[in-house]
């Protein structure tokens, strides 16, 4: 056991099961960009054999069946989550006075009830990666089976217990039996070419000519549009006005200068917004282009699920904003696509 970890018995009911090899990543308000250290941590805990989650990289993978399996009987949709709710309700489920200006790193305890919880502090990104190196040396290793992906959860009042559900058959390759023996198939004609010495840059640049993009199109009354696939990307305001100045924008912008276009999108929001409450409009934006908070990456991550909610990630990544840590965030989709509808 890591010396600065607290035991915690749950005195409420948490909101997402942790599994045995599950490390979560709760940070407080002031801690910025949770899913970028989520994802730069991601490989070192994979090492000794634990998932790390955080609720940002969580809502940009989440599926709605995902959402059912884990909830059954509740009627959950994936607009329902909410970071700050999220870590509201892990912090009193813990009876844990949570720090703003500090992450935590929460497991289950590998012999008792309830959970170990260590607190970091750092001023700095990389600081924090530092500390949380020095945590992840502390702790043991998992030795055993992490392939699946969520374990389905009975909920009571103090405790979580893991149930094992091997009743659903699913195929090696997620698709129904008619798509997987034409998959097999494929598959095997593309190795005997392999075998024949057939160039394999043929091969990939067949696959990406396969991936036809489609036309995106914004309606005279914001609706976002991929006509050529006969879907509708559904976005709350604020993470569409956010969409919006990004595809406006294929230079796109880092965080740190997104408050030179605070204006911009706040005129875009208040086209959106039903909310007449115009200073919670105002702090929403002001949010959402403080490089210090973590709206931003909340909102990414919105954007990037809706998009892989209807499309497969191959395809969806030219429509979502991503960009390097740190760096200029875009979308990468070709604006000759994109269709403003007056």
């Amino acid at each position: 056991m890591a010396p600065d970890e607290v035991h915690y018995v749950p005195v409420g009911v948490m909101p997402w099961p942790v599994r045995n090899d599950d490390v979560w990543l709760v940070t407080g308000v002031l801690v910025k960009d949770c899913l970028d250290l989520t994802n730069d941590l991601i490989p070192s805990f994979a090492m000794k054999g634990y998932q790390l989650r955080s609720f940002p990289h969580l809502l940009g993978q989440l599926t709605a069946k995902e959402l059912r399996y884990n909830f059954p009987g509740q009627k959950l949709g994936i607009g329902d989550l909410n970071e700050i709710e999220f870590r509201k309700t892990m912090a009193i489920a813990l009876g844990l006075e949570m720090n703003p200006a500090a992450g935590y790193f929460i497991r289950k305890h590998p012999a008792e009830e309830g959970f170990l919880v260590m607190e970091i502090q750092a001023s700095t990104h990389q600081k924090f990666l530092l500390a949380a190196s020095k945590y992840l040396r502390q702790i043991p290793e998992i030795v055993e089976d992490t392939g699946i992906r969520f374990s389905k959860v009975k909920r009571d009042d103090v405790h979580l217990d893991m149930l094992h559900d091997s009743a659903a058959e699913v195929h090696p390759y997620g698709v129904d039996p008619e798509l997987a023996k034409l998959a097999s198939d494929v598959e095997a004609k593309i190795a005997e070419l392999v075998m024949q010495d057939f160039p394999v840059e043929v091969i990939e640049t067949w696959l990406q000519k396969a991936v036809k993009l489609s036309r995106l199109k914004v309606t005279s009354d914001y609706r976002i549009l991929l006509p050529d696939y006969d879907k509708e990307i559904k976005l709350r305001q604020l993470p569409k006005a956010l969409f919006l100045w990004f595809l406006k924008h294929p230079e796109g912008s880092s965080l740190k200068r997104l408050q030179e276009h605070r204006d911009e999108i706040l005129d875009l929001y208040r086209k959106l917004t039903i909310s007449d409450d115009q200073a919670q409009v105002e702090a929403s934006i002001d949010a959402l282009v403080d490089p210090l908070a973590n709206s931003f990456s909340e909102k990414c991550a919105a954007i990037k699920l809706a998009f892989l909610k209807e499309i497969p990630e191959r395809v969806a990544k030219n429509y979502y904003i991503q960009g390097p840590q740190g760096g200029v965030k875009s979308i990468c989709l070709d604006r000759a696509l994109v269709d403003w509808e007056e």
